[in-house]
């Protein structure tokens, strides 16, 4: 979002698909792992999810208006298949509905061709 606002764009419109960062834990202990180690797949898809759990914060100060869709029934909201997240779309659909005042107040000609 802060790319969009850095070449100019007056009014940025964000979608928050992921739940917010909790404060982590600092009084968390290891324990020793049990089971089959995760794949490098795994390791590389759980690190993007981090890079980008930190970068949520950073890209919402750069948005005019942030649509925060429901999807408290996904993990994490971690969707790795474009099929399993089909039934989430009615979710995404209620959430700009919900964004439509505000969106309609940040963008006046989006008002007169309603």
């Amino acid at each position: 979002m802060s790319v969009a606002a850095d070449m100019g764009a007056d009014i940025v419109i964000g979608i928050q698909l992921g739940l917010r960062p909790s404060e982590p834990d600092r009084d968390a202990h290891a324990t020793p792992a049990s089971g089959r180690p995760p794949s490098a797949i795994q390791v590389i898809m759980r690190s993007i999810e981090i890079m980008q759990s930190r970068l949520v914060p950073q890209a919402g100060a750069a948005a005019t208006i942030i649509v925060r869709p429901e999807l408290e029934e996904i993990p994490g909201a971690r969707l790795r298949s474009f099929r399993e997240g089909l039934r989430y779309v009615d979710d995404g659909d209620a959430a700009i509905e919900a964004a439509m005042p505000r969106i309609s107040a940040a963008i006046p000609w989006l008002r007169a061709r309603a």
